[in-house]
């Protein structure tokens, strides 16, 4: 009798349930089945994380925030440390996007992302993207020597403005401005040229449809000195830890940017020696000393990092200059140390800063 009872409440619950939908109880994840579907409403992913040192060493213990993006802004949030192998295994589901994390004490912060479907070889099975536990190899940069250096306050590029365009004005890299009289400067370590049209054309070339462009110019003023590029990467020490003296320095880069009437770049094209030049470190030297017999004893190496950003202003910004330079620029005070590691909030041209806490090194 009573098992009786207790099946017919048991078949008055489903039933409610059949009419109303279960949406109160927890409900099975849909994946789709197909790659146009898993676009859209995601498919289950399995990534594995392993993560290791610049010399390939394992980092247990590694701090791993990772999110499988679904629909707009929601996403699944798994966090989670690596194992005593640097490993840290994440599942979820996705439409395909994944930003991660990394963060260990004693190293920089590292950050990263990737979608799946654009992935070598990857592909879609049974509601699962392929392969399923993908490896994601993160490289953990040690924090090593972080030093006060000439710079802006914080970790943000400064505006410079050029008095006239088509006109070439030297940089001094320690005092961080153009060369009197147009600023502080004493010794030209680069010269800054910005070629081109800008807001001096008259209202028929502006609104005739016609582009404006530009061409930044960088040279390094003394001899021996230049640069190289170096790739950015996505940590928290986004340049090497080090210039390598070994390397080739070019002494000149030229940056071509075009405009549209609204000011908006349609164009960016850069020096034919360097490729993806967004995604670039320009590691320099300057400042060289010489024996009586002409070798070089001594040098300072420093790093810009890309893009450089040149435009022309409107005219009601004239006041300023005829043009504008962004740049994100620092150079180490130590002859021939090669250390790029900028300790934040310690820029030598801004001591004040110093009041405040570092946070990360750029």
């Amino acid at each position: 009798m009573k098992a009786g009872r207790v099946l017919m409440v048991f078949a008055s619950v489903a039933g409610v349930i059949w009419l109303f939908g279960a949406v109160n109880l927890p409900r099975a994840v849909m994946v789709g089945d197909n790659l146009k579907q898993a676009k859209v409403i995601g498919a289950k992913a399995k990534i594995v994380f392993k993560v290791a040192d610049e010399e390939g060493t394992p980092v247990p213990g590694a701090e791993i925030s990772a999110g499988l993006f679904l629909w707009s802004t929601d996403h699944n949030a798994v966090n989670g440390k690596t194992d005593r192998e640097g490993v840290l295994v994440v599942r979820g589901v996705t439409v395909g996007v994944v930003r991660y994390s990394v963060n260990k004490a004693g190293y920089y912060y590292t950050h990263g992302n990737f979608y799946i479907p654009k992935l070598p070889g990857a592909s879609l099975k049974d509601g699962k993207w392929q392969p399923y536990g993908m490896e994601q190899k993160v490289v953990l940069k040690r924090i090593r020597n972080p030093i006060p250096m000439y710079a802006h306050p914080e970790i943000y590029r400064y505006d410079y403005f050029f008095p006239k365009l088509n006109t070439t004005y030297g940089f001094d890299a320690f005092k961080m401005d153009w060369i009197q009289p147009f600023g502080t400067g004493e010794h030209v370590d680069l010269l800054f040229e910005f070629t081109g049209i800008g807001f001096e054309c008259n209202t028929n070339q502006l609104f005739n449809g016609n582009l404006l462009k530009g061409t930044l110019t960088m040279t390094w003023a003394d001899q021996e000195c230049g640069f190289y590029p170096a790739s950015i990467e996505d940590s928290g020490l986004k340049s090497p830890h080090h210039a390598d003296s070994n390397q080739t320095f070019m002494t000149s880069i030229t940056l071509k940017k075009q405009f549209d009437i609204n000011r908006k770049i349609v164009n960016l094209d850069a020096s034919e020696r360097i490729t993806n030049m967004e995604e670039k470190c320009l590691v320099f030297r300057v400042r060289p000393r010489f024996s009586p017999d002409g070798k070089r004893i001594g040098v300072h190496y420093g790093k810009i990092y890309l893009p450089v950003v040149f435009t022309d202003l409107y005219p009601s910004e004239s006041n300023k200059g005829a043009a504008r330079l962004n740049i994100n620029i620092y150079t180490n005070p130590t002859e021939n140390d090669t250390n790029l590691e900028f300790l934040p909030y310690h820029s030598l041209n801004y001591p004040n800063e110093r009041s405040k806490q570092p946070n990360i090194a750029p």
